[in-house]
């Protein structure tokens, strides 16, 4: 990303004002000039102010403004409102040089509720007199206020009105703030020392922000080598960097479309791109000046081009270098993935109960489907590989609906949430009494930090030449497969692969074995998996088989073969025999898999 390019947050209640006195929509603020529902007809209008100064300060400059008329009408309409300012409204724009809005940063989410105030509207007119008198569309109540009365007394009773019938409509609740807590083991922990559990929310709050404002903290030593883990960008390849641009291009092919156009008022960014909206908004801005002042007469086109040409390149980079802020890839994780997984990334989501398997706790620092070995903490890639493949057989689904530099902000709070929680748990081992010294808190930090930056180290690579399929590899696989003093994977899997091995039953007091009552370490229940079914939900690429008997599956009981020995010392199973271990697995579930 090009210096300066660095998306820069904005007052978004200025720009919402700013642009409803411009007469455009704010955005976020609903303003609403025209909408048609299907079965149902209605104009609307909310008017924008009028030319700068106060209604009313002389009749030579607009005053002498009267309420004319005030329309209400509430619509049931399952369809959220899509109205475009001054292109779906019925009705013509007055010429009349005095309008007032009773509320001119309505809130968007009243537009899009489903019981939704379709109109609320107090238009104004010289003192002469109406020109004519608004439609009445059928069935819709019209309070007519006609007699000459002072402007802001009628305002008052229209506002009046207006909030009576917001509060009657009850609209869409504030969404609450969101609150990172301790962990439920944290809490038994320090169960003696309620003191020491408000310390330790603290600082786990100065070393990672919040859920609406999540950071880290820049130790002294990463100042000195440069080093900002909050710029995630800078930590990605040039190959990568120009990988997310293309990226970018394709999911914001339309907002690039209008403005290599100049058409800026066409340009919608993403709703969760909280940042790129502001710094969107401060362009928007300048151009929605123009146009208001354009109507005015005291600007002319040629301004507006010029602005245009002056700010096209900029806005343009907006789009193609975008790159989500920790707080942006919050908002996404909000609205896509705390259900299942929780604010904390405990697992413990509102849906988690409902779920099995369950879904991953973060904040152990494991993950089970990674592409390494020593159950390091995981890379980048392993984390992009779950979300852009998803968990076959699970509830966590593929996001490739998602562009890639969305996913890669993904991959940077599911990050934030595991050290958050790695550190959370290495504090509270810490001698509560004592309290949480400095020295210990950055040590428990920098200590989670390192087991992240050396994940690549544990890559599990075969530069080898893989063998082929062949019937004589499978057979050797078969015979790995069930020999006790090999590979022995037939004593979890059964001899046809069905997940019924002698070691996946115990016994039953009541008569019988029955299935092994062992849970994994986020409590799943865990049974082998039949492997007949062609279902492996760490991938099922012959590499992705391969890495999980080179190294088992974390968290779980399933060996790492590369670490079984002889009493001489050496592998009892080699590289080459994992491979026909690997094409045997695989012919199980011929003809199974997709």
């Amino acid at each position: 990303m090009q210096e300066g390019r660095r998306i820069r947050a904005a007052d978004p209640d200025a720009t919402a004002r700013r642009r409803v006195e411009q007469g455009g929509r704010a955005r976020g603020a609903g303003v609403l000039v025209g909408h048609r529902t299907e079965g149902e007809h209605f104009r609307a209008q909310f008017a924008r102010t009028g030319a700068r100064g106060r209604a009313g300060q002389g009749r030579g400059q607009g005053g002498g403004v009267q309420v004319a008329w005030l329309l209400v009408r509430v619509s049931w309409n399952s369809q959220p409102s899509r109205a475009r300012p001054g292109r779906s409204a019925p009705i013509a724009p007055r010429a009349a040089p005095g309008r007032a809005c009773i509320d001119p940063t309505v809130d968007a989410r009243l537009l899009n509720a489903t019981l939704r105030v379709c109109i609320v509207c107090a238009s104004t007119v010289p003192s002469r007199g109406l020109p004519f008198p608004p439609p009445e569309p059928p069935g819709s109540p019209l309070l007519r206020m006609s007699d000459p009365q002072p402007l802001r007394g009628r305002l008052a009773i229209a506002a009046g009105l207006f909030g009576l019938l917001l509060a009657a409509c009850d609209p869409e609740p504030p969404r609450p703030e969101l609150h990172y807590t301790l962990s439920a083991d944290s809490k038994q922990l320090l169960a003696d020392y309620p003191a020491a559990q408000d310390q330790l929310l603290g600082t786990l709050g100065m070393l990672f922000g919040s859920p609406s404002n999540p950071r880290y903290a820049v130790p002294e030593e990463w100042i000195d080598d440069e080093r900002n883990p909050n710029d995630a960008w800078a930590e990605l390849s040039e190959a990568r960097q120009a990988e997310l641009v293309a990226a970018n291009k394709k999911a914001f092919a339309t907002p690039l479309a209008a403005l290599e156009r100049g058409d800026f008022a066409a340009v919608e960014p993403a709703r969760e791109a909280l940042d790129l909206q502001a710094a969107w908004g401060e362009i928007r801005a300048g151009y929605d000046e123009i146009a208001a002042a354009m109507e005015a007469g005291t600007k002319s086109r040629t301004d507006l081009d010029k602005y245009v040409a002056e700010n096209k390149a900029d806005a343009i980079a907006l789009f193609t270098d975008w790159y989500p802020s920790l707080r942006e890839s919050a908002e996404m994780y909000r609205t896509q993935c705390l259900h299942c997984h929780g604010i904390n990334g405990d697992g413990k989501g509102s849906t988690a109960e409902f779920l099995n398997p369950t879904p991953r706790d973060y904040q152990r620092g494991a993950f089970k489907w990674t592409a390494l070995n020593e159950k390091a903490r995981p890379r980048r890639a392993d984390l992009y590989g779950v979300l852009e493949n998803g968990v076959n057989g699970t509830a966590m689904l593929s996001f490739k609906r998602f562009s890639a530099t969305q996913l890669e902000g993904l991959v940077d709070y599911v990050r934030l949430l595991s050290i958050r929680g790695e550190t959370e748990r290495n504090l509270a081992r810490e001698d509560a009494e004592e309290g949480f010294k400095i020295e210990a808190v950055q040590e428990a930090y920098l200590d989670v930090w390192s087991k992240w930056d050396k994940s690549a180290e544990f890559v599990i690579a075969y530069d080898g030449e893989i063998p082929e399929a062949t019937p004589e590899v499978i057979e050797h696989g078969r015979v790995l497969y069930n020999d006790a003093t090999g590979a022995n994977c037939v004593s979890c899997h059964g001899v046809g692969g069905l997940g019924d091995g002698p070691s996946a039953k115990e016994p039953d007091p009541n008569g019988g074995p029955v299935p092994i009552s062992k849970k994994d370490d986020w409590g799943n229940p865990l049974g082998p998996r039949d492997l007949t079914q062609g279902i492996y939900r760490g991938g099922d690429r012959p590499i992705d088989l391969y890495r999980r008997l080179y190294a088992g599956i974390n968290g779980t009981y399933m060996p790492a073969h590369s670490t079984i020995k002889d009493p001489q010392g050496n592998r009892k199973v080699t590289d080459e025999d994992l491979w026909a271990i690997v094409h045997y697995v695989r012919s199980l579930s011929k003809g199974k898999r997709l």
